[in-house]
């Protein structure tokens, strides 16, 4: 019976079969064209790869996990609806997660419960109650469910507990987007923990911040204020030379020593060496593999950055006429 509810092991070998590889990442081209895909990952097709790989290690259909995936700082995860239902269809419980309510004030809550195929033994999950969503503050986020369909936002949090505790392998430890959400706040919080203002959550205040620290206009105010009136900044101001007090400077002279020389630009290197070397790789790319690494490392080189945009545009020219050959 074991073997029956075994999760399958995951199938790496495109990552060393050319074609199979090749055929994944048309997949994912072709997802990334379509204007159904979220917003976040549409024009992307590296992106929609790495989604295409974890839909086959998870075995659900590659559009329905797009529509229910987030990246929080780099990081994925899922709503917890399509957890509920990875963890209901994976063959690990019998039936479908049950709910159990009780408790009164506070403790008033909600715990998931299944009973697990394997050993038939009835497993509860961790409850969460009223006391847990004031103390994590779930329900003073701007726009919380908590506050018009508290109900359902007990059963998924319930439900997203069970599973990261006792099924973690069915989600392959990913965690909900809220679960992220949290998380990024407790490490950021830990750098700078501002006193919070009265009714504002952790998240509310470490966003109020960081849009402060982002927000230029008091630093250019406070740069701009000593030179209203024309006056020097105070690094800049030139030495005092003692002179014959009979002598009035001219207003041209006084212009003329206010007048700094521009700094001369850097020259730009020569842009032909650059296009001949890239072109030339590009033309001997054997496959789209080492055509990409042939524009990552043009994307990474400073020199073609400095170059300016015309052999910037040249490039992106070979590069689009060397992938419509190889595709």
């Amino acid at each position: 019976m074991a073997n029956d509810i075994a999760l399958s092991k995951p199938d790496n070998s495109y990552l060393t079969d050319p074609a199979k590889f090749e055929h994944i990442w048309r997949v994912a081209k072709a997802f990334s064209m379509s204007t159904l895909m979220p917003e976040s990952i549409r024009g992307k097709p590296e992106d929609c790869f790495i989604l295409a790989q974890l839909s086959m290690r998870l075995n659900v259909d590659l559009f329905m996990l797009a529509q229910n995936t987030y990246v929080v700082h780099g990081r994925p995860g899922m709503e917890a609806k399509l957890q509920i239902g990875l963890l209901n269809a994976s063959g690990r419980i019998r039936g479908n997660i049950a709910y159990q309510f009780s408790g009164e004030g506070d403790a008033y809550g909600c715990s998931a419960c299944v009973v697990d195929a394997a050993t038939g033994e009835k497993i509860v999950g961790p409850k969460v109650d009223k006391r847990m969503v004031k103390a994590e503050g779930w329900d003073k986020k701007t726009g919380s469910k908590w506050l018009t369909m508290p109900e359902v936002m007990f059963r998924y949090r319930a439900a997203s507990l069970l599973i990261r505790v006792h099924y973690p392998e069915v989600t392959l430890g990913l965690l909900t987007r809220e679960e992220l959400e949290e998380e990024v706040i407790d490490v950021e919080s830990t750098l700078a923990s501002p006193a919070l203002p009265p009714g504002q959550s952790k998240s509310e205040a470490i966003a109020a911040l960081v849009a402060n620290k982002a927000d230029p206009t008091a630093q250019d105010e406070a740069k701009a204020a000593p030179r209203k009136r024309g006056r020097p900044r105070k690094e800049q101001q030139p030495v005092e030379v003692a002179v014959e007090p009979d002598h009035i400077p001219e207003p041209k002279e006084m212009v003329e020593e206010a007048v700094e020389e521009p700094e001369k630009p850097d020259p730009a290197p020569d842009p032909q060496p650059l296009l001949e070397q890239y072109t030339l790789r590009m033309a001997r790319s054997a496959n789209v593999m080492e055509l990409d690494e042939v524009r990552n490392d043009m994307n990474a080189d400073q020199e073609v950055a400095a170059a300016g945009s015309a052999i910037i545009a040249a490039l992106i020219d070979a590069y689009q006429a060397r992938w419509k050959s190889l595709s």
